[in-house]
């Protein structure tokens, strides 16, 4: 569009506020768990290494719908 880029950021902006009013805080809160999950490392990664487990995949891939 060539406009500048804080003009952008400020329509991009509106525009969520618009069309999203909680779209600003999810972001806020999204930026704040990151910035308190640096603060916790050891937990940070035991999480991430829980969230995907080698054996529970091989277990769901057993698994048949019936």
């Amino acid at each position: 569009m060539g406009l500048a880029s804080d003009v952008r950021d400020r329509l991009l902006e509106a525009g969520y506020r618009m069309h999203q009013p909680d779209a600003m805080r999810k972001i806020d809160d999204a930026v704040a768990m990151r910035e308190l999950a640096a603060k916790y490392p050891k937990v940070t990664k035991s999480i991430r290494s829980s969230w995907f487990n080698n054996a529970i995949a091989e277990k769901a891939k057993s698994r048949v719908e019936i």
